[in-house]
């Protein structure tokens, strides 16, 4: 496919839908298996990137009923489900997806979501190489909270995002608070 193709704005991060917001880190190895799933949303995806379909889903599955956290233990459930049925005519692919990793925000609340294999091959992260290559990370202070792929610099307290780990972040009182929650048993 041509560069000109891929680099647009239909392909361009972050996805919006109403007041929500998302950005993904990762590759969605089957998305248009994934596509196909999605019913009349699948009429929703103006683009050829595959994390604009997990966002698709992500949002059909809210609207649904599902708060993020079951919305995104679904997507990990139809992804192993869908990789029975096709993995024959994917050779070349070894699994259904490669890294969850997403930022998320419905306007009222920042999640950051951390999902990757930790059978992959090691690595180690780009700027310190002191944490795995797909540990996210992030930064609260009272008044603000950073996430980001790796922690930006060593002065600061930066803390790791655990593998099948959400973090949220509100504002409550005047101050930002942060709770974590595993999602994967």
């Amino acid at each position: 496919m041509k560069k000109e193709a891929l680099i647009s704005v239909e392909n361009s991060q972050p996805f919006t839908y109403d007041r929500y917001i998302f950005a993904h880190n990762g590759i969605i190895m089957i998305p248009d298996e994934l596509a196909n799933t999605l019913g009349v949303w699948k009429t929703k995806i103006r683009g050829l990137n595959d994390s604009e379909v997990y966002f698709w889903f992500l949002m059909k599955k809210m609207s649904e009923g599902l708060n993020l956290a079951e919305a995104l233990m679904e997507f990990r459930e139809t992804m192993r489900n869908l990789w029975v049925t096709v993995r024959y005519a994917h050779p070349d692919k070894d699994q259904p997806y490669h890294m969850l990793n997403i930022i998320f925000s419905d306007g009222e609340a920042l999640y950051a979501y951390c999902e990757y294999d930790e059978n992959a091959k090691p690595a180690r992260s780009l700027c310190f190489r002191d944490q795995p290559v797909y540990q996210m990370s992030y930064r609260l202070l009272e008044d603000e909270l950073v996430i980001a792929s790796e922690k930006t610099n060593r002065e600061e307290n930066w803390r790791a995002i655990k593998n099948g780990e959400m973090l949220t972040g509100r504002i409550e009182n005047g101050r930002v608070t942060v709770e974590t929650m595993s999602l994967i048993s």
